[in-house]
C-alpha cells in the first residue's frame, strides 16, 4: 500500500486513541516523510506536560500499529511540546 500523509496521520490518530493518557489528550499535528520513514509529530493538549510523560504512549502506539496493520508504514512518533506564547 502506498501511504499518503493524510492516511498516515489518520492511522496514527486512530491507534493513538487506545493509548491516551488520563490527564491530557494527544493529537497528531504533522507527518513528514523522509525516505522510507514517516515522522509523525504528536502534541499534548496541555502546556504543563513533559515529553517524558507521554513518550511511552507513543512507543506503545508504534508497536500496536506494527503488530496490527498489515504492510504498516515505517513510523517514528515524535513528541512535540506546545509552544509557550511567552517564548515568541
Amino acid at each position: 500500500m502506498k501511504w499518503s500523509k493524510r492516511t498516515v496521520q489518520s492511522l496514527v490518530q486512530k491507534y493513538l486513541t487506545g493509548h491516551q493518557p488520563r490527564r491530557f489528550k494527544l493529537a497528531v499535528t504533522e507527518a513528514v516523510r523522509d525516505g522510507d520513514y514517516w515522522y509523525v509529530l504528536v502534541e499534548p493538549n496541555k502546556d504543563d506536560v513533559r515529553a517524558f510523560d507521554f513518550s511511552e504512549k507513543l512507543a506503545d502506539t508504534e508497536e500496536d500499529i506494527r503488530d496490527n496493520v498489515k504492510g504498516a508504514p515505517n513510523l517514528l512518533l515524535v513528541p512535540v511540546l506546545p509552544t509557550d506564547p511567552y517564548d515568541r
